[in-house]
């Protein structure tokens, strides 16, 4: 039985449903009785669903061979990982991980741009992986670079 679907009808009926390690507390009113009972029924399932999502650990640069953007590679990703943009950080990671480089402009921008080695069609890969980021990653390379200059 799905734990998700459980708590949902539990929920539904009135049912507060509490987990304390691998103690399951259901509360409501008694014609909720049977609910309560299934819900207890599929105790693991409600606990695991219970269960917090976990966070993947603070991302890091994939490619730390190519050390003189590194730095600046992992906190772009971590930006990505801050605000939970699952997409735009797997494009960021494989963009990098491909070669990408992080170009820092005379303007004082930070651009992502092909690497001296970069694997694959810069072209193709900037429009399909990070253009429906764009939005996105020109904000944390906007920060970054506004970071930078108060820090010099």
């Amino acid at each position: 039985m799905d734990g998700v679907g459980l708590l949902e009808r539990a929920r539904a009926a009135g049912l507060t449903v509490v987990a304390d390690g691998d103690t399951l507390t259901v509360r409501g009113p008694k014609s909720a009785g049977p609910i309560a009972r299934e819900l207890l029924g599929h105790k693991s399932a409600v606990l695991a669903a219970l269960m917090p999502a976990p966070k993947r650990n603070r991302p890091t640069d994939p490619r730390p061979d190519l050390a003189g953007d590194s730095a600046r590679w992992t906190v772009l990703l971590r930006w990505a990982w801050i605000e939970d943009n699952e997409a735009a950080l797997g494009a960021l990671h494989g963009v990098r991980c491909c070669g990408a480089a992080l170009e820092l402009q005379t303007s004082g921008a930070l651009r992502i741009v092909a690497g001296a080695d970069h694997l694959g069609t810069w072209d193709d890969d900037r429009q399909k992986w990070l253009m429906p980021h764009r939005e996105a990653i020109a904000g944390w390379l906007s920060a970054m670079a506004d970071g930078e200059r108060e820090a010099a």
